[in-house]
């Protein structure tokens, strides 16, 4: 007769492991003796190395509590099954590392590529990455709301793609440089220098966007202006705020 720790030792297990099968009612608790102690013979070794070589097989514990008193035919079908179940993780895996593979050739693995390229851009054109890592949260934000709309994308991206054309493209990064660049102690004489200078580059090279109303992702969505807002003002300084409200007065003033 075995302890349960000799048990354990010549099925290749741990104590914790046999306990665990007693939960489970895939092997018999055996009474106590007088001693106080359990006994084990051999058919508990026996069943307990079944046990083990379908769980090193890959059964679950609820399969092989199906198929320890069935009979081998049962055991077939399920690796079987199993079977088929690794090779649908095997697909699935392959699929990821080939999505890994493209990612890792990305310009920024978080956004969709087209994005990517424009963020590439404007890097290059001088740009400071703090607007670039700015412009790409407010991209998810946009994208994320918006499920992905191919509309709401095509947008968003013929807004950079204008802004990086030439002829616009200096005076556009230069506009973005301005406008990051405020703060609390911008002047009012900056702030409405700059607010000229950009209504007049969004008239001639976006003036669809001098339309809130006309723009997908904000018309008839609440939840995605009051999210813009959150963004676009959670951290701004005092200077941008007055900036804003200084484009604003021009666009109702028709400038």
């Amino acid at each position: 007769m075995l302890t349960v720790g000799e048990l354990a030792s010549l099925a290749g297990t741990t104590v914790k492991t046999v306990r665990h099968y007693h939960a489970r009612g895939l092997l018999m608790e055996p009474p106590r003796e007088a001693n106080g102690y359990r006994r084990y013979g051999a058919r508990d070794l026996v069943q307990l190395s079944r046990i083990r070589r379908l769980r090193d097989l890959g059964l679950s514990i609820a399969q092989i509590g199906d198929l320890l008193d069935g009979e081998t035919g049962g055991i077939h079908e399920a690796l079987d099954a199993l079977d088929d179940e690794l090779a649908e993780q095997s697909r699935l895996i392959a699929l990821r590392r080939r999505t890994i593979a493209d990612l890792r050739g990305s310009l920024d693995p978080e956004l969709p590529d087209e994005f990517a390229q424009v963020m590439s851009e404007y890097l290059a054109a001088g740009v400071s990455p703090e607007w670039v890592a700015q412009e790409k949260e407010f991209l998810l934000l946009a994208l994320t709301v918006s499920a992905g709309s191919p509309d709401v994308s095509e947008r968003l991206l013929g807004i950079h793609r204008r802004v990086l054309a030439e002829p616009h493209r200096a005076r556009g990064v230069d506009l973005i440089g301005r406008v990051s660049r405020l703060d609390d102690h911008a002047g009012a004489a900056e702030i409405d220098a700059l607010a000229a200078d950009y209504c007049a580059f969004m008239a001639e090279v976006l003036p669809d966007q001098m339309r809130p109303s006309e723009v997908p992702y904000i018309r008839d969505d609440e939840r995605m202006s009051a999210l813009m807002d959150e963004h676009r003002f959670g951290n701004a300084s005092t200077g941008y705020e007055r900036f804003v409200r200084a484009v604003a007065t021009r666009l109702a003033d028709g400038a």
